[in-house]
């Protein structure tokens, strides 16, 4: 393990204990940090840990299913001894979006289960423990998220996230190997694809993204604010997924817009500094032989890179997979999925068929036209429900708004409909955590009586 990996390991017990001693429920705390931090050493496949008697790795996200199910067991047990219902949850409301979300993550198992005998056991397993963490995770940031632990994990998050977008940078203009746990795609020229600390350059601008948004709607140091924005967006740009930039700017303009009033003329000169830096940067010429400058073949490789014509055709491919399997056919593993894709003469990429470009479709095609609609109703009714005036009105509202709207479009153009991915674990625990504070966010006046640095939930002028 090289000397960096053990000082980010060092760096990260630290801060996380650091985090995790200040946080009212330490224990809750505490597993979110572990997940997230190991993620870059444990996801390596060169550090997982591996239990050969029982056929398994101790991923994070499976470390993260094992210590909450045992949590849940005591939970049970106390709730028993002590003679109290399992339903008094603090929310006790079970919310229309939940409904569909239960019932969409019941339909992708019942389809891997029926098409047991073409994935195998241990993909149907390993895909249901998977679907499980996320519903435990959501379960329990539901219930165990205050004002204290949100703001605590939300540096954590930012921290997290500016770490991701150094390492990303690094791998984009040093070394592309660093650090790097998944693909390394081109992004022109000699230039790879910024991951940072993710296995795909979409996660990296998905989660950035997503990061930018918790840092500057819930963080209250302007400091760290002009970090954030600074930093993080170059992170999102150096991953070269255009969706990723796409979905940037959306929200960046969303946020100028709503705060138009507020952007003081050090934000306004700090922005017009970055982009005189970044015009001088992108003219100069290219370290390889190329006889033009970084912006030439950004556009030309890159940015007028015309992938609409594949796109076109996997999703071509997958309406004509809802019609001729309506039931699903569960995972891209299958061999239906293989000799399909074969038939209708879908490219490889490193030996594998592309998957479907397209959440809702894929959707569809793996868990059927019953797990297609429940998707979909699953998005619209969770954007309804934040799109209440007095929820919409808060920064935390507005955030966890503004993040389904990214999980949205990405769904557009790419993947992102299992939920048992660690994005989608993400986004889990910021809905269940945004639920958590829905008491505070009524009560204004608990809200205005915090610190300062501790209004997460404060109100917007309108």
């Amino acid at each position: 393990m090289s000397a960096l990996k053990i000082i980010y390991i060092l760096g990260s017990l630290i801060l996380c204990s650091y985090w995790a001693s200040k946080a009212k429920n330490k224990w809750f705390v505490a597993a979110i940090l572990f997940w997230l931090y190991s993620l870059p050493i444990l996801e390596d496949p060169r550090y997982i840990i591996s239990l050969p008697f029982a056929g398994i790795d101790l991923q994070p996200s499976r470390i993260l299913f094992l210590f909450l199910s045992a949590c849940l067991f005591v939970f049970i047990i106390r709730a028993r001894l002590e003679g109290k219902s399992l339903l008094a949850y603090k929310v006790s409301r079970i919310q229309l979006y939940e409904f569909w979300l239960v019932v969409f993550i019941s339909i992708m198992i019942l389809v891997m289960v029926l098409n047991l005998n073409d994935l195998g056991a241990r993909t149907v397993i390993v895909s249901t423990i998977k679907l499980l963490t996320f519903l435990i995770l959501y379960l329990f940031s539901r219930e165990c998220v205050s004002q204290q632990d949100f703001h605590i994990l939300t540096m954590a998050i930012v921290t997290f996230a500016a770490l991701s977008a150094l390492v990303g940078i690094y791998q984009f203009f040093g070394d592309p190997n660093f650090f790097r746990l998944g693909a390394s795609r081109p992004a022109f020229g000699s230039y790879i694809r910024g991951n940072g600390f993710f296995t795909s350059e979409y996660d990296q601008g998905l989660f950035l993204t997503m990061a930018l948004l918790i840092g500057l709607l819930t963080l209250q140091n302007k400091w760290s604010k002009y970090l954030i924005a600074g930093l993080l967006p170059f992170g999102v740009f150096l991953s070269m997924h255009r969706a990723s930039w796409v979905i940037l700017l959306i929200v960046s303009g969303i946020l100028l817009v709503k705060d138009f009033r507020k952007i003081n003329v050090w934000v306004f000169s700090a922005a017009i500094s970055i982009i005189i830096g970044l015009f001088i940067f992108l003219n100069l010429p290219l370290r390889t032989n190329y006889a033009g400058s970084f912006l030439d073949l950004l556009v030309s490789q890159r940015v007028e890179d015309n992938t609409l014509g594949v796109r076109g055709n996997l999703n071509e491919f997958a309406l004509g997979m809802i019609q001729k399997y309506p039931l699903g056919i569960g995972d891209y593993s299958s061999s239906t999925y293989i000799q399909e894709t074969y038939n209708f003469s879908i490219p490889l990429v490193e030996g594998s068929p592309l998957i479907v470009h397209n959440g809702f479709l894929s959707a569809g095609v793996l868990y059927g036209i019953a797990g297609m609609i429940a998707f979909t109703l699953f998005m619209i009714t969770t954007l309804i429900h934040y799109m209440k005036r007095n929820i919409l009105a808060t920064n935390i509202g507005l955030m966890i708004f503004l993040t389904l709207m990214c999980f949205l479009i990405i769904n557009m153009t790419n993947d992102l409909s299992f939920f048992g991915d660690r994005i989608n674990l993400f986004i889990g625990f910021l809905l269940g955590s945004v639920l958590s504070l829905n008491p505070f966010v009524r009560n204004t006046d608990q809200v205005s009586a915090q610190q300062p640095n501790e209004r997460v939930l404060q109100q917007t002028n309108p």
